[in-house]
């Protein structure tokens, strides 16, 4: 298609078999070539812009020339598309021949190697991706297995914690119990020891007053009295002997747990208790004329109760694991009682003791271990411009909790490399090192016979670079290996690679069982 200036276009259609047809699309009219090559080769040159051409040079060649008409009013506003009736298109019996080349055909022989590969490539691209979506599942029963059993734990330890405080409160209703009943003995005792305490200080200071107003003091008032009169001892001669109030002793003993001790149902207050001696000092010392001082030692009863009971408490437990990994939690230790106080006792102390733990952020960083040491280097010489280089690494020895962060493992502050031997390769280096070499080889179809052989050339001369003794030590074992042979298991799998030859030293025998 030549355009000619601004009126035209010249369309050259060459030597076809068949008429270019002309169609009429939603875009326009395009022409349609019954040459399927020659309608593709078309459809890729040209272009959208090109495309808009060539539909309106179609509009005007098809067109025929209106007659002059006065338009009306809405004519005038209103412009009508024309209509161009397509020509028609004969029905066709059998497809064009020339355009059956692509199309599948049972005569033709494919290429088995090919088709093998292609299909091995799709087995295994799926097989791909059931195996990553195998480890995606394991990776969530993994992390759900590590949930359940951290949820598991913290269950264990609020059910041990739910244990803890059900034990503490019935040792707590316990000892409430003991308390009361203890209360109520002690309340018993009170009463009868204030009835029996009453009833003899009533007897005590009726004989006391008896003995101070009767004997004592009515008697000196009548001496007094009656010594008036007298010219030898008058009332201010004579001094009456004074001593100071009763000091007791140390008792017998502190405590004695038989008391009270009842004799007939009665306390006998002399049954139980230790004794005392009570002493007292002279304060006026009497004349001749006065009353002589009393005795000045007396023994006595003491010690009349239970001895006390101090309570005694079990050793202290290790702390227990703190309740959050993070912004502080709370670890506790216990001890029990094992011998509550009795009779004015020393009393427990606390049989709880909490304190905070891991107060840090939940937000930590990761720590890295220090370097490895560098590894061996890739190659033994420079064949060209690729030297070879030594790597090192760091790992994670404590991973990140929270929003931590962590350089990853290409990371230089976890990743080293540098180059080592960069000297050029003379080409009659030979592998001396200590190891054990597999050679895979590839058997696959789509190296096709001329490619396998080159690549079992390639391993042949590939033996010769390695030595299997040096200096009088062991060197390097090789073996082969024959993958992609294309047979298929019963399952459906493809077979697994042949051994052609186990790890050895005899490198001459690789080679005889390589070229075979």
């Amino acid at each position: 298609i030549t355009k000619c200036g601004k009126k035209g276009a010249f369309l050259q259609l060459g030597n076809t078999t068949e008429p270019v047809q002309v169609c009429e699309t939603e875009d326009g009219l395009i022409l349609d070539f019954s040459d399927p090559s020659v309608q593709a080769r078309y459809e890729q040159i040209i272009t959208p812009e090109a495309q808009d051409a060539v539909s309106k040079v179609l509009s005007l060649a098809l067109l025929e020339k209106p007659k002059r008409k006065k338009p009306s009013q809405q004519q005038s506003r209103t412009m009508q598309a024309p209509k161009i009736a397509p020509k028609p298109i004969p029905v066709v019996e059998k497809p064009n021949a020339a355009g059956q080349w692509k199309k599948c055909s049972p005569n033709k022989k494919p290429n088995c190697g090919l088709l093998h590969d292609t299909m091995s490539l799709e087995w295994g691209k799926f097989k791909d991706l059931v195996d990553e979506l195998q480890a995606d599942m394991d990776k969530a029963d993994d992390e759900w297995e590590a949930l359940s059993a951290n949820l598991n734990t913290q269950l264990d330890m609020f059910a041990g914690q739910k244990g803890s405080c059900q034990t503490k409160m019935s040792e707590t209703v316990a000892s409430k119990n003991l308390l009361t009943e203890e209360k109520n003995e002690k309340d018993a005792q009170h009463h009868e020891l204030e009835a029996s305490y009453q009833k003899k200080m009533a007897i005590c200071k009726a004989r006391v007053e008896e003995l101070l107003y009767t004997g004592v003091c009515a008697t000196i008032q009548v001496r007094n009295e009656v010594m008036k009169s007298s010219k030898v001892s008058p009332p201010e001669k004579i001094t009456d002997c004074d001593v100071k109030d009763w000091v007791p002793g140390q008792c017998s003993v502190a405590c004695d747990n038989a008391c009270p001790k009842k004799v007939g149902g009665v306390i006998d207050p002399f049954a139980c208790g230790g004794t005392q001696t009570l002493t007292r000092s002279i304060v006026v010392k009497n004349n001749d004329f006065g009353v002589t001082c009393p005795s000045l030692k007396q023994r006595t009863r003491c010690g009349q109760f239970k001895c006390p009971v101090d309570c005694k408490m079990s050793k202290w437990s290790r702390w227990s694991a703190c309740t959050k990994e993070c912004e502080t939690g709370t670890a506790q230790k216990t001890r029990s009682v094992l011998a509550k106080p009795k009779n004015g006792g020393q009393s427990c102390d606390s049989t709880v003791e909490t304190r905070s733990c891991n107060v840090g952020s939940c937000d930590r960083d990761c720590k890295l271990q220090s370097w490895t040491a560098w590894g061996p280097c890739s190659m033994s010489c420079n064949p060209g411009n690729t030297p070879g280089f030594q790597e090192r690494t760091r790992s994670v020895l404590v991973p990140i909790r929270g929003n931590g962060k962590c350089p990853n493992a290409k990371h230089v502050s976890r990743y080293q490399k540098r180059v080592c031997n960069e000297h050029r390769c003379r080409g009659d280096e030979v592998c001396v090192a200590k190891q054990d070499l597999i050679i895979a080889l590839d058997a696959s179809g789509s190296l096709r016979e001329s490619g396998f052989k080159i690549l079992r050339n390639f391993v042949v001369n590939l033996t010769s670079t390695y030595k299997a003794e040096y200096a009088g030590a062991e060197a390097v074992r090789l073996g082969v290996v024959l993958f992609g042979n294309g047979a298929r298991q019963k399952d459906g799998t493809v077979s697994p690679a042949i051994n052609v030859v186990g790890l050895t030293k005899n490198f001459a025998e690789v080679r005889k069982k390589v070229k075979a």
